[in-house]
């Protein structure tokens, strides 16, 4: 699914499949001010980006990563690429996906991918009241009726 042209999307709270997302030419992703959203991005197309954002922006009312999580199972790129001084509230699970974030603003939440990338000054800020949450990174299902993955562990090592 492209979105574009400052085209606003209203999410309500749930879970929401799709094959590919891309946000472009400022279009925006509203999440509601209370309840949970789970993306889940199948990607049986085999797009070589999966999920996009180059040029769009996703809005979570709440400021709060744990009411947003893409979730995503196959090994293509993920772009987080148009938060440019804005901020992203949310997780993504990518385990097995390369994750670029190639933008000036900031992800407040947590990133599991199999790389991250982070260029033009970006930044990460893990909120560590996910690991207390019941949604965040939990338990998740990799598509309807596929594999379900929990997170054990969490560190990390400074450079």
């Amino acid at each position: 699914m492209t979105f574009q042209n400052n085209v606003a999307v209203q999410l309500s709270a749930g879970v929401y499949y799709f094959d590919t997302l891309t946000l472009s030419g400022s279009a925006q992703l509203i999440l509601p001010a209370s309840g949970n959203v789970q993306i889940y991005i199948l990607n049986a197309s085999g797009n070589s980006t999966p999920l996009n954002f180059t040029g769009g922006s996703v809005t979570n009312t709440a400021a709060d990563p744990s009411k947003l999580t893409f979730l995503y199972n196959g090994t293509n790129n993920v772009s987080i690429a148009s938060i440019s001084n804005n901020a992203f509230y949310g997780t993504i699970y990518a385990p097995n996906a390369p994750v670029t974030f190639s933008a000036n603003g900031a992800i407040y939440g947590a990133v599991i991918s199999k790389t991250i990338n982070i260029t033009n000054g970006g930044h990460l800020y893990y909120d560590a009241d996910l690991a207390n949450t019941t949604s965040g990174f939990q338990t998740y299902q990799s598509s309807p009726g596929g594999a379900t993955f929990a997170i054990t562990q969490f560190s990390w090592t400074p450079w």
